[in-house]
């Protein structure tokens, strides 16, 4: 009843956000035409509409390329229409709306600029917005931001812009893969060093485009490859100095937290420092390079480590907003310096340093699915010490017009050290304990990753004739060792095994491949390439285990083992490419030979399997207008077992949930296609993204778990026939008038029919999963800013052989973040986030609530200063809760967190020569 009450309350609330949005006063869409003196359409022409009361701006927009505009939906009032064109004189004409519809303002003239009039361009009139084709381009000073905000902050106030919990981007409903700093590399390609390090006053304007490979910008054929991308444009006044920031802050429980960033950029070189130390869970940076962090000890180990993988706990609270669960010390530094001396060669260089210090306290409880029901309890003590190191060095080389080289190399290594303590039982529901185990586990871990690659392309003469070729090379090794103390007992039998092992596992993975293409203009703006990869993957693991009897080390043989699997495949191709204005295509046909070759070294047998498939490719592009697009694919791929996967050696680290691998699994052969239409609307300022997506995987590999009548789970890889996924993600934002503020909506439906072992059974099973969303946000105001909305979400699991069997769950998420700025000076700020986990296989629903609160003061001449006193966890109400629906069971994890403390900060902006103060208004005086 109370679930129902909050569906109709929420399809309530939905519909009269639809309603106030679509049926609001009497407005007027206007009309005309741009002309020059010799009454030639003017394309491009930038028109603003301006309160006649205060010329705040209320909508803009351009020209099409016969002269034309529309402004639509122009609110009921009086305006002051501005044109402007560089070379012509401005024009402003009064404009009422109201009283009809549409007006058509017929042809209006612009005349040549007689002379330059001194003029004060005030932020009224700054163009917030621009879009030309796939390119949207924002101008910051349009968009409010507090003195201290950085590059994420701002990027939340941006139409069509979404940013995550975690710190992902999304922008036009995709992910954004990489951001630049003025056209470079920041810290290698993890987005998040730019967006979380970077202040947003230090930013001019910021463009948001698919970017095209690098083959296809030094050639100008389109191959159809985009990756969504982020370029930062600098103020030029931040190219002269230092500019960055640096804050420290101590509080109650001991709690402290220090970071600094500081930046000297110029015309040909940027650098870059950034530090950080704080144990309140909060990062500055991603966790692409450290090693086992969330896993825990699981992770460290060679075998375990994909055992890990099957049995992953999803759903569970963002990291880096200081909410992830245990205690976490983070100790990180890192510097980045770019080079660019002459358009010809450029030099780009990058190092980094992450410490981190865990400590985990969990309890996991799970509702097996299996013939006979049964739950399993533990309890788990882990602390965990990570530290790893990143360099990464590139250079691009133009020895002439014709020719280019890229050259690129990354290194990293680490170590990390972990002790673990878990106590585990299962039971019959409702019944007695059947079995259980103790186990002691202290792990070290030593791991090395080298990656180098380089591409050469030459254009031969003719427009669109050119040549390339690629060579790349990567190794990674881990080596790990564990203590392993274990006691189970299984009640069933009267049983009770012991363990005292020492485990070393040792890894390496070797990578390396050639491609080269040919590109052979045919027509007007179609070509033909000729393509050609070879690839071999390298992998061997060696595990020895060793049994501590009366303090002597003795080999395990039936745990020990060394298998070394080669993946290699051929694959030529062609591919024809037409490169349009509006329409760009590519289809292309490959024919992939692999080889999948195996050895056991202590077994006679050898794995040695053949695959012959064709890889189709097709990627239509369709400009539909500015700012909107189309996108159709069909793509195929093939993908090869693991090393973890094949090895047929027991991983017995948890001895109630043994891993084995399967040296006679079959590559996975994936078709997928999709359609993704995105369209921003200038004049409106409306964003629509829709994606679907589907895909069959013939030979898909799941795992099958088979529990025994001591309730001990073996866990092995299997191929089924196929897998089938269906997915559906839609995305709609535009101004809210009657709220000063901008709506959000967001749906996302997924299917997956898939096949799950259940004790030998082969049993079809669809998975479903829903959500929705609505958010209101007003985050462009100097006085108060707020965002506030809810998201639901379904999952759902049916089998077609036992209803019995099926899981459903519902999370729901309500949050609210303001931001309220008192006598200039002062600022008060609050979040509170809500969430409500629900599923009837757990009985009462749980809910999570977290309360944050600010109240801070600028200081110093221009505000460089600011002293903020901040409480965490208000309500003192986090304790580290998820629930998640498996395809093989239900679970719920509580972990210990960090509770509520106060904290006293004081940051300090470092700014340059000539720059700007943080909270100035800028003016642009222009003569």
């Amino acid at each position: 009843m109370l679930l129902s009450k909050k569906i109709s309350v929420l399809i309530g609330f939905f519909c009269l956000c639809t309603i106030s949005i679509f049926s609001q006063s009497t407005k007027t869409t206007f009309s005309g035409t741009i002309l020059d003196e010799s009454n030639q359409p003017i394309p491009g022409a930038t028109l603003m509409i301006l309160h006649a009361v205060d010329s705040v701006l209320a909508q803009f927009g351009s020209t099409d390329p016969q002269g034309a505009f529309t402004l639509k939906n122009v609110p009921k009032g009086d305006y002051l229409l501005n044109i402007t064109f560089l070379g012509l004189e401005p024009v402003y004409q009064p404009i009422t709306s109201g009283a009809s519809e549409a007006v058509n303002l017929g042809n209006i003239l612009m005349t040549t600029q007689s002379k330059v009039l001194s003029e004060v361009e005030v932020k009224a009139d700054i163009i917030p917005i621009e879009v030309k084709k796939d390119t949207i381009t924002y101008n910051t000073d349009a968009f409010h931001t507090q003195p201290n905000a950085n590059v994420e902050d701002l990027l939340k106030k941006l139409p069509g812009i979404e940013v995550g919990a975690d710190g992902t981007i999304k922008a036009q409903g995709e992910d954004v893969q990489k951001v630049y700093v003025d056209g470079k590399e920041f810290f290698g390609t993890d987005p998040k060093m730019a967006t979380k390090n970077l202040p947003a006053r230090a930013i001019k304007k910021i463009k948001v485009y698919d970017k095209q490979s690098d083959m296809a910008e030094f050639t100008g054929v389109d191959d159809g490859t985009r990756e969504k991308t982020i370029d930062l444009q600098l103020k030029e006044e931040f190219k002269k100095g230092l500019f960055g920031k640096a804050q420290a802050g101590y509080g109650s429980d001991g709690r402290y937290n220090a970071a600094a960033t500081i930046n000297k950029f110029n015309k040909t070189s940027q650098l870059s420092f950034l530090g950080q130390l704080n144990n309140i869970n909060e990062q500055g940076f991603s966790f692409s390079d450290m090693m086992s962090f969330s896993g825990g000890m699981r992770n460290m180990g060679g075998g375990g480590g994909n055992r890990t993988t099957e049995f992953r706990m999803s759903g569970d609270l963002p990291i880096n907003n200081g909410t992830s669960t245990g205690q976490v010390n983070t100790g990180a530094a890192g510097i980045n310096w770019n080079w660019h001396k002459t358009k010809n060669f450029n030099f780009r260089s990058s190092y980094f340093f992450n410490g981190v210090n865990k400590s985990v306290v969990e309890d996991v409880f799970r509702q097996n699915l299996s013939d006979m029901p049964f739950n399993t309890d533990e309890n788990s003590d882990e602390s965990t010490d990570n530290k790893s190191h990143r360099l990464t060095l590139n250079s691009d080389i133009k020895f002439d017009s014709t020719q280019e080289i890229s050259l690129t190399g990354r290194a990293s290594f680490g170590n990390a050290t972990g002790l673990s303590e878990s106590f585990l039982q299962n039971y019959l529901q409702g019944g007695a304990v059947q079995s259980e185990s103790q186990t002691t586990e202290d792990n070290t871990n030593d791991n090395i990753s080298l990656s180098a690659s380089t591409t050469y392309m030459k254009r031969l003469g003719q427009n669109g004739r050119n040549a390339s070729v690629n060579l790349s090379y990567s190794d990674s090794d881990q080596d790990n060792e564990t203590s392993l103390q274990a006691l189970t007992e299984l009640f069933t039998t009267g049983s009770t095994e012991a363990l005292d092992q020492l485990q070393f596992s040792y890894s390496d993975n070797t990578q390396w491949e050639t491609q080269l293409s040919y590109t052979e203009p045919l027509k007007k703006k179609r070509f033909l390439e000729f393509n050609y990869l070879y690839s071999q993957s390298k992998s061997r693991y060696d595990r020895d285990v060793l049994d501590i009897i009366n303090e002597t080390a003795v080999e395990n043989p039936s745990l020990s083992n060394q298998y070394q699997s080669i993946f290699s495949y051929h694959r030529p191709g062609a591919t024809f490419r037409y490169s349009g204005q509006i329409h760009n295509l590519n289809i292309g046909l490959q024919y992939q030979i692999s080889d999948l070759t195996g050895q056991l070294d202590q077994e006679v047998n050898e794995i040695n399997n053949k695959y012959n498939h064709f890889i189709p490719r097709i990627i239509w592009r369709y400009d539909v207008g500015n700012g909107k697009n189309l996108r159709v694919s069909y793509t195929t791929r093939v993908y090869a077992p693991s090393i973890t996967q094949l090895s047929p050696v027991i991983d017995n680290s948890d001895p109630l949930r043994l891993y084995i691998g399967n040296p006679n699994l079959n590559a996975e052969y994936n078709h997928q296609v999709g359609a993704n239409f995105h369209s921003f609307t200038q004049f409106s300022s409306t964003s629509f993204f829709a994606s679907l997506n589907g895909s069959i995987t013939e030979n898909k590999i799941i795992t099958s778990r088979n529990t025994d009548e001591q309730f001990r789970e073996v866990s092995t890889p299997i191929n089924i026939d196929s897998e089938k996924r269906l997915s559906v993600n839609t995305s709609f934002g535009r101004p809210f008038k009657p709220l000063h503020s901008r709506v959000n909506l967001n749906g996302n439906l997924s299917f997956t029919k898939t096949q799950n072992v259940i004790n030998t059974d082969l049993l079809d099973v669809n998975r479903w999963s829903r959500s929705a969303g609505i958010s209101f946000s007003n985050l462009n105001s100097e006085v108060l800013e707020y965002n506030l909305g809810t998201t639901w979400t379904f999952t759902d699991n049916y089998y077609k052989a036992d209803d019995g069997l099926n899981q459903n769950t519902l999370l729901q998420t309500y949050f609210i973040d303001a931001t309220l700025t008192v006598w200039k000076k002062w600022r008060l700020q609050g979040s509170y986030n809500y969430n409500l986990y629900s599923s009837a296989a757990f009985g009462s629903d749980q809910a999570l609530p977290l309360m944050k609160l600010s109240l801070s003061r600028y200081v110093l001449p221009g505000d460089k200063g600011q002293i903020v006193f901040s409480i965490f966890d208000a309500l003192d109400e986090n304790r580290g809760l998820s629930r998640s629906a498996d395809i093989n069971y239900i679970e719920e994890i509580r972990s210990n967190s960090i509770g509520r403390y106060a904290m006293l900060s004081f940051i300090y902006s470092i700014n340059g020569k000539n720059q700007e103060p943080p909270g100035a208004m800028r003016i642009i005086e222009r003569r």
